[in-house]
């Protein structure tokens, strides 16, 4: 902070020298603060808030992709949970994702490979917008494809 500062032609004013050091540790601080709370963000949310206020700062998202399609949505279709009788007593899942993906098509597969083959693509905001109480997103990929998808499948 202290060395973005630079000298001023303008006014000048006399600032007790602890007063001074407080405070640019105070913005050092919050600087640091806001980095930490945007990177870990939920990035559709940021992209809502940011068209709310008219912020047009370019943000950097990442879409989700397996075998190299864009993933548009997913819904948990199977999930079983249960307890194993005897001694163990372990708890087993069975639970399967239906992806929707770019091209349309869709594929069953279950929950843990789903999350063990996603890829991250990055891509840009082109444009986004509410409808109703969805909050829609088009971001253009690194390669040049434009994507239009729900803003609760980006992050």
């Amino acid at each position: 902070m202290a060395d973005e500062l630079k000298p001023n032609t303008g006014e000048t004013i006399v600032v007790n020298k602890e007063a001074l050091d407080t405070l640019i540790a105070k913005v050092d601080k919050q600087a640091e603060e806001i980095k930490k709370l945007t990177s870990i963000s939920d990035k559709g949310r940021l992209a809502h808030w940011d068209s709310q206020h008219k912020d047009s700062i370019p943000k950097q998202y990442y879409l989700n992709a397996i075998d190299g399609k864009i993933v548009l949505s997913w819904t948990l279709v199977k999930n079983k949970v249960w307890k194993e009788r005897g001694e163990n007593g372990r708890w087993r899942e069975d639970q399967t994702m239906e992806v929707s993906f770019e091209d349309e098509t869709k594929k069953l597969m279950p929950y843990v490979e789903f999350t063990a083959d996603l890829q991250k693509v990055p891509a840009s905001l082109v444009e986004s917008r509410q409808v109703g109480q969805k909050f829609y997103l088009k971001v253009r990929t690194e390669a040049g494809k434009e994507i239009k998808i729900d803003s609760l499948f980006i992050n």
